[in-house]
């Protein structure tokens, strides 16, 4: 019985941690180059917006930390940690594709 409560146990800890898996997009699309310079500034603000929604979660620091401190008094709170960053990783995606866009709109002289 104590095997297989500390299995189940072990399982969810490995399982539970870390939080999301982040979803980068792609920097550069194949079709970028067939964009008109209106289609880039929509891209462009597509990129910006979604920036702006991922920048309200992405610093978890605090959270991590007063969820660390309570685990170590009670085991659940380390299950709701996210350590993985999702949105940092996927503002940094959106922040390369608003570099290549900038540069294509440039390139095209649409300015």
């Amino acid at each position: 019985m104590k095997q297989t409560i500390l299995a189940i146990v072990i399982i969810c800890l490995i399982t539970a941690c870390a939080g999301r898996n982040p979803r980068p997009i792609d920097a550069m699309k194949v079709t970028d180059k067939e964009l008109t310079c209106e289609q880039i500034q929509n891209e462009l603000l597509l990129a910006n917006n979604e920036i702006s929604r991922l920048s309200v979660d992405a610093d978890k620091t605090a959270k991590n930390v007063a969820l660390g401190v309570a685990g170590w008094f009670l085991i659940i709170p380390w299950f709701f940690m996210d350590l993985k960053n999702a949105e940092k990783t996927e503002m940094e995606a959106y922040r390369q594709r608003i570099n290549n866009l900038n540069l294509l709109y440039m390139n095209k002289k649409c300015a």
